[in-house]
């Protein structure tokens, strides 16, 4: 592979005030999301550059964040959603990078977009109803009950591959 290919991970790992919002210990999808960051670029090294706002080299202190994860929206090659239930009901945030990735899937066919249900939170049903389903967001590949980062992981090997069924099980 010659080029770094730009994977972009949207997510929401943020819980109530009272819940621990930045500790993973008390914040399983937090803890998911940091795994999958780390699988993947076990897996891929520098093969994969992971644009996601919760590793070292996300935003710095005082960086233009909105900026910033526009231009990443914008420049990836591919893109994973985290589908929890807080994502999917609550995020206006997945929400508008989901209608940009699905946008992006649109005009390049080459673009890959995934979506990945985590383990009870979220199914294929949820997606195809509201906003989700207006924007077909799982019209191709579809992660169904991912519960760890290796489940991800799988699914994410399978479609950068261009295999797999939609929304089956990986």
């Amino acid at each position: 592979m010659t080029a770094i290919k730009k994977l972009f991970i949207s997510h929401s790992s943020r819980l109530d005030e009272s819940e621990g919002i930045n500790d993973p210990e008390k914040n399983k999808n937090l803890e998911l999301l940091l795994d999958v960051i780390k699988d993947i670029k076990q897996e891929y090294g520098d093969a994969i550059e992971v644009l996601v706002d919760k590793d070292q080299h996300g935003f710095p202190v005082g960086h233009d964040w909105e900026k910033r994860l526009n231009e990443w929206l914008a420049e990836c090659h591919a893109a994973v959603i985290l589908f929890s239930k807080r994502a999917l009901d609550n995020s206006n945030w997945v929400k508008k990078e989901a209608t940009i990735l699905s946008w992006r899937r649109e005009l390049d066919i080459d673009f890959i977009l995934i979506p990945v249900l985590l383990h009870n939170q979220t199914n294929p049903e949820d997606l195809a109803k509201d906003l989700f389903g207006t924007l077909r967001i799982n019209k191709d590949q579809c992660i169904r009950d991912a519960e760890t980062s290796q489940d991800v992981l799988e699914g994410l090997k399978i479609a950068l591959g261009n295999k797999g069924d939609p929304c089956s099980k990986m």
